[in-house]
C-alpha cells in the first residue's frame, strides 16, 4: 500500500522503501488510505516520553491542545473524511 503522512501543513504520499524525516515539534499524522498493507518502520532518537507529545487530533480520546497547526488539521480532517467514505 501506500502511506498519506501530512508533516506541518503538506501533504506527502510514501510508497514501498520511501523514508521520511519527521522533525522533533512537527505536526505530523499518517493514515494508509488504501486497501493494500503498508508497513511503517519507526525509529526514535533520544527520549521519548508522554509528556512530551502535543496532541491537536486524538482518534482515541485522549485530551488534545490548540496551537498553530490549522495547515496540518485541516489535511487531517480531510483525511478521516477519505478514511470514513
Amino acid at each position: 500500500g501506500t502511506l498519506t503522512v501530512v508533516l506541518n501543513g503538506q501533504r506527502l504520499t510514501l510508497n514501498a522503501g520511501d523514508m521520511i524525516n519527521i522533525p522533533l515539534q512537527s505536526v505530523h499524522c499518517m493514515a494508509n488510505l488504501t486497501s493494500k498493507p503498508c508497513k511503517i518502520y519507526e525509529k526514535q532518537t533520544g527520549i521519548c516520553r508522554e509528556e512530551d507529545i502535543i496532541r491537536y487530533v486524538d482518534a482515541y480520546g485522549r485530551g488534545t491542545q490548540t496551537g498553530a497547526a490549522e495547515d496540518s488539521l485541516t489535511l487531517y480532517r480531510e483525511i478521516l473524511d477519505e478514511i470514513k467514505s
